[in-house]
């Protein structure tokens, strides 16, 4: 990687990949404010311009590009910030994708709360496509965007479905296990589309896919994989400008309360909640077994 093509990596990416979530969207998201990185605060003092790709620290009274960042932040000089940025942009594309291809990946992820994972590569054992059966997700869609996992924890080996998240963790389902292992984040799938359909979780979104009778997207699609992240979702769509955000949230209060926060927050995009498809249901994936069902009857 030369320099022209560092510049272009994005800080909001680069500071989300390093851990840090902002705590404060200005200037209709083009102006993000983070508590700074350089050491330890309780009020946010360092900012970045999305728009220009640079940041500045008003603890400091410095600033710059991406390299700048870098180089300050990892202490070190030119030469060593290419290869740094170099290795973050293959990772985040590696940890982006991993899920999508349909080749098997073995590198071992390691969590604080100890699951180990072993294996990662295309769903084949049959307690998970079964697991997938109940749920009325057909193959040729949650093959698509699931990956089987294999576990440890306690010296004992488990399997889930794994959906990978932005920050390079899995959101994992089984018939008795539901988390994350690895780094807890929203999850983001990109068509080109200035649209977006938001999710709380990722059956949601297979059960949408299921009900359209579509195999891909057409809109972008934000999988917040828990409504507290939906600050982090917020800010993806005002960075993205995204013009129409569609909302596919649960029926309960904190869906009802995420979707009332999503229309306070983005007043320059046209949210549409359509959750009344499902109105009578928890949520979209409930609704689908229920579809299913009656189709089966008549």
């Amino acid at each position: 990687m030369n320099a022209a093509q560092a510049k272009k990596v994005s800080l909001y990416d680069l500071l989300t990949h390093l851990g840090y979530t902002s705590c404060e969207t200005r200037k209709g998201g083009k102006e993000l404010w983070y508590e700074s990185p350089f050491r330890n605060e309780t009020k946010a003092s360092f900012k970045i311009r999305v728009d220009q790709n640079i940041w500045y620290d008003f603890g400091e009274g410095k600033g710059g590009n991406v390299l700048d960042f870098v180089m300050k932040f990892k202490g070190c000089d030119l030469k060593e910030a290419l290869v740094f940025l170099g290795d973050i942009r293959f990772k985040r594309i590696r940890s982006s994708f991993m899920a999508f291809s349909p080749k098997p990946a073995s590198i071992p992820l390691f969590d604080a709360s100890n699951p180990l994972i072993l294996e990662i590569k295309p769903v084949n054992h049959y307690i998970l496509k079964e697991y997938l059966k109940e749920r009325c997700i057909p193959p040729e869609i949650g093959f698509k965007y699931l990956q089987q996992i294999k576990y440890k924890v306690d010296q004992k080996e488990y399997f889930a479905l794994g959906f990978p998240n932005r920050a390079g963790g899995w959101e994992v389902r089984s018939s008795v296990f539901k988390g994350c292992i690895g780094k807890k984040d929203i999850s983001i799938l990109e068509s080109g589309s200035k649209k977006v359909s938001a999710f709380e979780g990722f059956l949601d979104f297979l059960s949408y896919l299921t009900l359209s009778g579509k195999n891909k997207i057409e809109d972008d699609v934000i999988v917040m994989n828990s409504v507290a992240l939906r600050m982090n979702a917020i800010e993806l769509i005002k960075v993205k400008e995204y013009s129409e955000v569609k909302t596919y949230f649960d029926n309960d209060k904190a869906g009802r309360e995420t979707l009332e926060f999503f229309q306070k927050e983005l007043l320059q995009q046209c949210v549409t909640s359509c959750n009344k498809l499902y109105e009578r249901f928890n949520d979209f994936n409930d609704f689908l077994k229920n579809f299913q069902k009656e189709k089966i009857r008549n």
